[in-house]
Parts: structure tokens; C-alpha cells; sequence
């Protein structure tokens, strides 16, 4: 397990316990990460609210994984020295990775898509950093596309429009995440 030596991991290893209660496969994922070498770039909680923070890192890539209230955020990928509004969803580029190597991972429903990330996390980030990094813009502007046109006032239409809503959200996100031409 590689760890700053400026920073207090007392908590770490209750961190990795109370993540996996929450989700195992974040808490695999980290645990994986921190096998393989990767750095703990910050480590915090718990603090008020049952708040915590993980962010580990390796050469331009970081990942963060957290916890508030209790309720395990989703794995977030960014570039080192970003702001968290530079952080993508890792479920994203699960997709894209699987699309490209032909592993089944179905995109039947985008407002239920939860992929394992202890089963493909770690193949994800090992694809992004061997050369996929610019799948992650790609991947996440059609799903930011799905999401503005789910969530706008033309929800109120009812089931056939989300229907067809969701049903036109799956083609933009799988032709992001497919080879591109």
C-alpha cells in the first residue's frame, strides 16, 4: 500500500471497512488500487454527517471515493490536480472500456445503469491510462446530454416519453462509448 507520509491514515483502514459495508465493490476497488501502488493523494473522515474522503492517485490520474451521510458516493475519475467538478463517474467509462474489449456490460435502463466496478474498475483505469484517457470527455457529454433532456420540463409527458426518452438516451451513450469513426 503506497501512502504520503504527510498525511494521518489512522482511519484508512475503517474507511475501507465502512465503504464496504455501503458498496464492496468500491471498497475491492480501492483496496486493488492501493495493492497495485497507487498513492493516497487525500484521506479524510470521518467528520460531521458521516463524511469521508479517499483520493488516491498515479501519474495524471486520480480517483476519488467517498461517503456522506452514511451513503457511498460513486467512484469518481479525474485528472490529479482537478477540481471536483473535473470528476467524471467511473460507471461511464466502465461502459466505454467494455464496449471496446466486447465485455457485457448492458446499458438496458441509463437512469439504473450501476455497472461492477470491483468486477471492472480496475481493468477500466488500467484502458484509461494506456492511452483511452479522451473516452472520459466523450462518454460523459452524452450521458450530461441524457440527463438535461430526462430531467427537463418535457418530463411531465408522461410514460411514453420517457419511454422514448430513455430509449434515445441509450443510442447517444453507447455511440460515445462505442469506437469512434
Amino acid at each position: 500500500m503506497a501512502e504520503s507520509d504527510t498525511l494521518d491514515l489512522t482511519n484508512l483502514p475503517r474507511f475501507l471497512v465502512h465503504l464496504e459495508e455501503r458498496r464492496p465493490g468500491f471498497a475491492a476497488l480501492a483496496r486493488q488500487l492501493l495493492d497495485a501502488g497507487w498513492q493516497v493523494q487525500s484521506f479524510w473522515g470521518p467528520v460531521q454527517m458521516d463524511v469521508w474522503s479517499l483520493r488516491l492517485r498515479r501519474d495524471e490520474l486520480a480517483v476519488i471515493f467517498g461517503i456522506e451521510r452514511g451513503v457511498a458516493d460513486g467512484v469518481q475519475l479525474g485528472p490529479v490536480d482537478g477540481a471536483a467538478s473535473d470528476f467524471r463517474p467511473l460507471s461511464y467509462a466502465v461502459l466505454a472500456w467494455a464496449r471496446a474489449l466486447g465485455v457485457d456490460v448492458p446499458l438496458t435502463d441509463p437512469d439504473e445503469f450501476r455497472p461492477d466496478v470491483g468486477a471492472h474498475g480496475l481493468q477500466t483505469i488500467n484502458w484509461l491510462r494506456a492511452g483511452n484517457l479522451d473516452v472520459i470527455a466523450r462518454v460523459n457529454a452524452a450521458w450530461a446530454e441524457y440527463w438535461s433532456y430526462r430531467y427537463s420540463k418535457d418530463q411531465l409527458l408522461g410514460e411514453l416519453w420517457l419511454a422514448e426518452t430513455k430509449a434515445r438516451g441509450i443510442e447517444l451513450i453507447e455511440a460515445a462509448s462505442g469506437p469512434q469513426k
